[in-house]
């Protein structure tokens, strides 16, 4: 994602929403400043205009977010309602933003992805096997 992009939508957003505070240029600049490099090269440039396009259309936005988090929550895997950069963009993304016209909500809660050999080897005797 870019930063002018970044700081474009947090103006559109902020602008059109009734409750939003407006940002100042150095505001956003400062936000761009304090997100993770992680997420500035998973988020691309359309995930970002997606994202923005959700909170607009969303019915009952989280309102305790920082704006930008509750942006970048409907890309991200929530972890208690805010997204988490660790555990990597909603595994349905791609889906979701086929139909980018209508909004998503933000359904079940995902879990990071597990690996079959991030799970702990089984010590119990009697369940040797069945997993």
């Amino acid at each position: 994602m870019k930063a002018n992009l970044f700081q474009l939508g947090l103006r559109s957003i902020t602008a059109a929403q009734p409750f939003g505070k407006k940002l100042k240029d150095d505001e956003i600049q400062f936000l761009w400043l304090t997100l993770p490099q992680t997420v500035k090269d998973a988020v691309s440039d359309e995930v970002w205009a997606y994202a923005c396009n959700q909170a607009l259309m969303d019915p009952d936005p989280n309102k305790e977010l920082p704006v930008h988090y509750r942006i970048l929550s409907y890309v991200y895997r929530l972890e208690n309602s805010q997204p988490n950069f660790e555990w990597g963009l909603k595994a349905d993304l791609h889906d979701r933003m086929l139909s980018a016209a209508r909004f998503n909500p933000q359904g079940l809660p995902e879990l990071p992805a597990q690996h079959p050999d991030q799970f702990l080897p089984v010590t119990n005797p009697l369940l040797k096997g069945a997993f």
